[in-house]
C-alpha cells in the first residue's frame, strides 16, 4: 500500500469526509517539485538547539533492552 501525503486542504477534507473509494484516489505518487527535504544531519533537541539526538533503530525487546 502507498502512504498518502495530503498537501492542500481540500485533500485533508477528502481524506477524512469522503466515501473511501474517494479517499483512496488520493494515493499516488507526488511530482518531483512537490516535496523538499526541509532538514538533514542529526536531530536537535530543545529550542535552543541542545544536545544531538541520533536516530537509534528500531525498539528491541524488552530481553534485549540492555544490551
Amino acid at each position: 500500500m502507498m502512504p498518502v501525503l495530503l498537501t492542500k486542504p481540500k485533500e485533508r477534507r477528502t481524506w477524512l469526509e469522503a466515501p473511501v473509494d474517494q479517499a483512496l484516489e488520493l494515493q499516488r505518487p507526488l511530482l518531483d517539485d512537490e516535496m523538499k527535504v526541509i532538514a538533514e544531519g542529526a536531530r536537535l533537541s530543545g529550542a535552543a538547539g541542545g544536545r544531538a539526538n541520533p536516530i537509534s533503530g528500531p525498539p528491541r525487546p524488552p530481553s534485549q533492552a540492555g544490551a
